[in-house]
């Protein structure tokens, strides 16, 4: 073969930040290899990944493998997976067969799965080849608030080394941000897909609770009252993508007990015009950044660009979301996070002591019954405002990427999240704007539950307008 020219290899470095949508377009058509995407990826890792920390195993030469069969497969007409092809990496919270799963934690250094999560499986089966695993907080709950493990260190952020992707998917965010992989699947208890694709540029989205299956991932079912928090969702530099994700990897498996036939049309071609469409800059719970607040202002300019009905206003109970929220993840006084630590040791070295998960002190109110009506009435409440709007649009978090010694004290910097872990709604994450710094800052896009497709639709709105 003769040797790329400059401009041919000018284009094909374009491929990196091309769609997941247009890479898969693009295989089937023959304009590109999958082998040709693999290597060009594989390349971008070695020569970002040393500083930027996002992809901590490697599956190279199985990636590589898998890419000679696909063309092949592709060479005989045989192109159905949505996703054939199509380079990906997978945060390393999913177990992943054949190749290394640690979940962030030292004791599970080494441990391989025999068998693939549902959500990995069902990207395996639509075509995407698998780079390798990306970083994790450790069982991405503690210390979340950044991707800082014992294990492989921290992951900084593509726009500014100096600080945080945010966690728990601060790697998968890190890595598609810089063109390692075209999407990634990231985990969401209280905001660990929508922060860091806010902070990193990408979009992002918490699916409606139950539309994916958590089995095979490290915080699965079986955590009681929390079972509801934590969601699995996609994460990609575009909208479509998301989209295209979500219809690979939702339905029931037949084993996550919690897992549905939720509707939600995979589109996000729906028309906005007559959407209604609430928006608020800040709820009180936290103050917000100018930038910030400009990124949901020019957003909600988008949306009325695609004649959507606009207004200003938002859910009564939500500025006291984190409190609740912070009730419910403490009320056990932390028995589940080292419940979730004994589980994840069964794979690895016995006896370990390498995780010392902080406990937290038990809510206050310790009555079952009254606080099982305190969510009730707080969903209650959420539900009759969706009842008068299709569509919430607001800050993802106060500010844009921190330091990494900066570290927010206390829940209510996170309220914006935390409402729709407990809510249950799809929540997305769409790039808004930058800061005067020049660091990316996205805004949450949120529709009632099993409307995911609406939610897809007016965050593809605002990046379409916005080219963000």
């Amino acid at each position: 073969m003769l040797p790329l020219s400059n401009e041919d290899k000018y284009l094909m470095q374009e491929w990196l930040f091309a769609s997941a949508v247009e890479m898969a377009t693009a295989i089937q058509r023959k304009a590109i290899s999958s082998h040709e995407l693999v290597t060009l990826h594989l390349e971008r890792i070695s020569a970002v990944n040393p500083a930027i920390n996002a992809v901590v195993t490697l599956a190279a030469e199985r990636a590589l493998d898998e890419a000679r069969k696909t063309d092949a497969q592709i060479a005989q007409g045989q192109n159905s997976g949505l996703l054939m092809g199509v380079p990906i990496t997978i945060k390393d919270s999913f177990d992943t067969e054949g190749i290394v799963t640690t979940y962030g934690m030292p004791a599970r250094a080494g441990v391989v799965p025999r068998k693939d999560a549902t959500v990995v499986a069902r990207l395996r089966e639509a075509g995407a080849i698998i780079l390798g695993k990306t970083n994790t907080s450790e069982l991405t709950v503690h210390q979340a608030a950044h991707t800082n493990p014992p294990l492989f260190g921290r992951t900084n952020n593509p726009y500014d080394l100096a600080r945080s992707p945010s966690g728990s998917s601060g790697g998968a965010a890190a890595a598609v941000a810089a063109g390692c992989a075209a999407l990634d699947i990231g985990s969401d208890t209280g905001g660990s897909i929508r922060d860091p694709a806010h902070v990193c540029g990408i979009a992002g989205i918490k699916p409606s609770a139950g539309l994916v299956p958590r089995t095979g991932h490290c915080v699965s079912y079986g955590l009681g009252t929390l079972d509801t928090l934590t969601q699995i969702g996609p994460m990609a530099r575009y909208v479509d993508d998301l989209a295209l994700a979500l219809t690979v990897i939702s339905g029931p498996d037949g084993q996550d007990p919690d897992a549905t036939s939720v509707y939600s049309n995979g589109t996000v071609e729906a028309g906005l015009a007559g959407i209604r469409v609430a928006y608020y800059t800040g709820c009180g719970a936290y103050p917000v950044s100018e930038d910030t607040a400009k990124a949901v202002t020019c957003a909600v300019a988008a949306l009325q660009d695609a004649k959507a009905d606009i207004s200003r206003d938002f859910p009564a109970g939500l500025p006291k979301a984190s409190m609740l929220f912070e009730a419910l993840v403490t009320a056990d006084g932390g028995v589940w996070k080292n419940k979730l630590s004994s589980l994840a040791l069964e794979g690895g070295i016995s006896g370990s002591t390498d995780l010392n998960l902080r406990q937290e002190p038990p809510a206050a109110d310790r009555s079952a019954t009254a606080f099982c009506k305190q969510i009730s009435a707080f969903k209650a409440d959420l539900s009759a405002f969706f009842s008068r709007y299709d569509v919430l649009l607001g800050p993802v978090s106060p500010a844009a990427a921190r330091l990494h010694d900066d570290t927010p004290q206390g829940y209510n910097f996170w309220n914006d999240l935390n409402v729709h872990n407990i809510s249950g709604f799809p929540a997305a994450t769409v790039p808004a704007g930058r800061n005067s710094g020049g660091l990316p800052i996205g805004v949450q896009v949120v529709s009632a539950i099993g409307r995911d497709h609406v939610a897809l639709a007016a965050a593809k709105a605002i990046q379409t307008r916005l080219g963000c």
